[in-house]
């Protein structure tokens, strides 16, 4: 299936001031194009263009420009109507504002889009309970509409399943809850390869690369620096797999196994032929 480029339309944020500014950018306007050429005069020999009359009255015109444009784009939002809409995150740094137990999810409009899409209605709000896929507890950040929140699908954590949000297991989130004050740092870590290890067993777990992005070097080469490390403990891995696993990612966690023992026999057949031939010479 082909996907559509994502178009972007014009979301108004607060109508009152989209109408004021423009209601005041036409009075600016007004003022500089016609009431002030019109019915300000001017004496025809000026030394200082600072003691015209219509110096003043310029200026406040074109500050009234500045101030109206202020004023529309405040009051509209640009929004993308794209599939992807609302998936991307800013990676900050931002802040926790406010903590929410047993939070309220108020769906967003990309949501409630692609409900009406599909021919359902979306709720307005869906109260804490078993539905909520804020789950028990969310943290707000400094960036409008995006939270740390736990989850009613924790089989979705570590998928790329949200619309920008964080999320985390029901456990993690309830442990951190009382522990993270407002105002402390968060910093979005972009890691698309992860490690870790379980009883000595490497695991690793590969996600997609962003848009527009591939798998760096810098992360390819720690990568393997970590997995070798092991290597003093008498372990080495599969290399062909690691291969295979970056190239076609699952966002699952995988095993890796151990690098397969070499094929003797190809050796031992070519050793045996240089073997024959030297025989042969003698």
């Amino acid at each position: 299936m082909t996907k559509s480029h994502p178009s972007h339309r014009m979301l108004v944020k607060d109508p009152l001031d989209v109408v004021a500014g423009v209601l005041l950018l036409c009075f600016s306007l007004l003022l500089l194009l016609y009431l002030i050429p019109n019915h300000i005069g001017e004496p025809p020999i000026l030394q200082n263009p600072m003691m015209s009359p219509r110096w003043l009255p310029t200026i406040v015109g074109w500050l009234l420009v500045v101030f109206s444009a202020l004023m529309i784009m405040q009051g509209v939002l640009v929004a993308d109507d794209g599939e992807e809409s609302g998936r991307r995150f800013e990676r900050g740094p931002w802040y926790t504002r406010l903590e929410l137990n047993s939070p309220a999810w108020y769906p967003p409009e990309s949501v409630q889009r692609e409900a009406r899409a599909r021919g359902e209605e979306a709720p307005s709000v869906v109260p804490p309970g078993p539905d909520n896929p804020l789950g028990d507890h969310a943290i707000i950040l400094g960036f409008d509409g995006y939270l740390i929140h736990g989850t009613n699908q924790p089989d979705g954590i570590g998928m790329r399943a949200s619309r920008g949000c964080i999320r985390m297991f029901p456990g993690d989130i309830e442990s951190i809850f009382d522990r993270v004050p407002a105002g402390t740092q968060v910093q979005i870590v972009n890691q698309p390869i992860k490690i870790g290890w379980y009883e000595g067993q490497p695991l690793i777990q590969a996600f997609s690369p962003l848009e527009g992005e591939g798998h760096s070097m810098s992360t390819l080469v720690e990568t393997v620096t970590r997995l070798n490390q092991r290597k003093a403990e008498g372990w080495s891995f599969d290399y062909e797999q690691l291969r295979g696993l970056l190239n076609d990612p699952s966002d699952r966690i995988v095993a890796l196994n151990p690098r397969p023992e070499p094929d003797k026999t190809h050796d031992t057949d070519y050793k045996g032929i240089y073997a024959e031939i030297a025989l042969r010479r003698l």
